[in-house]
């Protein structure tokens, strides 16, 4: 069993669940059009269209047409739609998205989510954050990080920015960044395969 198949009963697909976070999840003045969606989300352009022709009908989206393009947003007069959106952040937000992404990626010990996302899947309140800050502790290959930061990016919509320390460096944790992160909330990232 994976870890999103406790799920099925709210989410039809996996593919549905990364629509949804597409929408839900961008930042809150951000439109996005169903091409835009259906990038993000890996997902066949028609299949982002017939899902958002499903939310739209029970008034989960509203969506415009500007020219060739329909743009879609939330609908945040909805009762439902804060307890859809941390539902759907707990599913296929950050946490989902980084873990596919480094699941291919050797030398990895453990990666966190640290900063304003840690925070808030943690439950803290405060405003959506503009960039995902992941630790990575191991001695992967650098050029491997980069190119699946740019990846989970191009998912997630905003930054990711990677901290990469050695084991021995976690454990002492000297630098001051290292013992504030220890502090704060640190959600700890499960390679999709591995968790």
């Amino acid at each position: 069993m994976g870890r999103n198949d406790q799920l099925t009963p709210f989410f039809r697909s996996a593919g549905q669940g990364r629509i949804l976070g597409a929408i839900l999840l961008g930042r809150p003045e951000e439109r996005l059009t169903v091409s835009e969606i259906a990038r993000r989300a890996h997902v066949p352009s028609s299949t982002a269209q017939r899902e958002v022709d499903r939310l739209e009908q029970y008034g989960l989206v509203t969506s415009q047409r500007f020219a060739q393009s329909r743009v879609v947003r939330p609908n945040e007069r909805s009762p439902y739609i804060d307890d859809l959106r941390s539902l759907v952040l707990k599913a296929y937000g950050p946490t989902f998205v980084l873990g596919e992404a480094l699941a291919a990626v050797a030398g990895i010990h453990a990666a966190y989510i640290f900063g304003s996302w840690a925070a808030r899947l943690r439950g803290e309140p405060g405003p959506p954050p503009e960039d995902v800050d992941v630790l990575i502790v191991g001695e992967p290959d650098s050029a491997a990080v980069d190119a699946t930061m740019q990846e989970a990016e191009a998912t997630l919509g905003r930054e990711v920015q990677a901290t990469v320390v050695s084991p021995a460096e976690w454990r002492a944790a000297k630098s001051p960044l290292l013992r504030t992160i220890m502090r704060r909330p640190l959600v700890p990232i499960v390679p999709v395969g591995n968790g």
